[in-house]
């Protein structure tokens, strides 16, 4: 009867268990095996994380993220700050003073004049202005400026729109960036034209202190750009409020009886008679 063959030592089962293990995933790294267990006990080869992807993730198109700028919730990138949630606080002061840079506006296409975009942030400012006690005052030179407001790229069209900094309590001045691919409009919301007046009230909702309502909310601070909120909306003002600025006194509805209301019937030629006799030219 042939001899028995030789068993082998423990040492050496781990030698050879400790070579396979390295031959196995030596191949699977070569072969590019992914989120794959490769018979090795607790071992596998994970994928290398996908590449960031430019642009919108989905139909909407976002404004930004908007930090608040606090110890342990600012972290701010060479592309602009982080996406955070959450509000901030209130400017201590009703004077808030803001500057424009316009040293990339003249990238923009279609073009849009430095005085459309002087008047575009003006009327954003002075709609907030409406229902909360603030003073915006538009500064010439950066240094008096609270908030700067800047254009430049970020990250293409129809990607983020512009981002800003979430006041935070402090007089300590905040930075937005307008993107300079986005297609704009100084007026109204208009086909395939972005409104920058409803873009820049929403930035300054965020460097006012509000982060971004729930996607579906009837409001300018909602996640998503809409045409059909061009401006601040109740439940804007009313979180604002709630943050801590005063609201703006509505003036006094007049007296009961010091105005009548009814429906007047008059006949034109009656009409055009007694325009006629107080001195008007009436043509028809």
């Amino acid at each position: 009867m042939p001899d028995a063959p030789p068993q082998p030592t423990y040492r050496q089962k781990l030698i050879d268990y400790a070579l396979f293990a390295a031959v196995t995933l030596a191949v699977a790294t070569l072969f590019g095996l992914t989120s794959r267990w490769t018979g090795i006990p607790g071992v596998a080869v994970q994928p290398p994380p996908p590449p960031p992807q430019a642009g919108p993730q989905s139909a909407a198109v976002d404004y930004e993220g908007c930090p608040y700028e606090a110890p342990g919730f600012h972290v701010a990138t060479p592309d602009g700050p982080q996406h955070a949630e959450g509000d901030g606080r209130p400017w201590p002061q009703r004077r808030i003073t803001y500057w424009i840079d316009f040293r990339e506006t003249e990238k923009l296409n279609p073009p849009v004049s430095r005085d459309a975009i002087r008047q575009a942030f003006r009327q954003a400012w002075l709609w907030w202005a409406d229902g909360v006690e603030i003073e915006p005052v538009e500064v010439p030179t950066e240094g008096e400026a609270l908030v700067r407001h800047r254009f430049g790229t970020i990250d293409g069209g129809l990607g983020t729109l512009a981002w800003s900094y979430l006041s935070d309590g402090t007089l300590r001045p905040k930075e937005q960036k307008y993107d300079v691919a986005e297609r704009w409009t100084p007026g109204a919301p208009a086909a395939n034209l972005l409104s920058m007046p409803a873009v820049m009230a929403h930035e300054i909702g965020h460097v006012l202190g509000l982060g971004h309502d729930d996607p579906a909310a009837p409001a300018l601070m909602r996640p998503s750009y809409s045409a059909s909120i061009p401006r601040e909306q109740p439940r804007d003002v009313a979180r604002l409020v709630a943050l801590g600025y005063a609201a703006k006194p509505k003036p006094p509805a007049p007296p009961p009886g010091e105005f009548l209301t009814f429906p007047v019937q008059a006949r034109t030629a009656d009409v055009i008679d007694s325009l006629k006799k107080a001195g008007y030219t009436v043509t028809k």
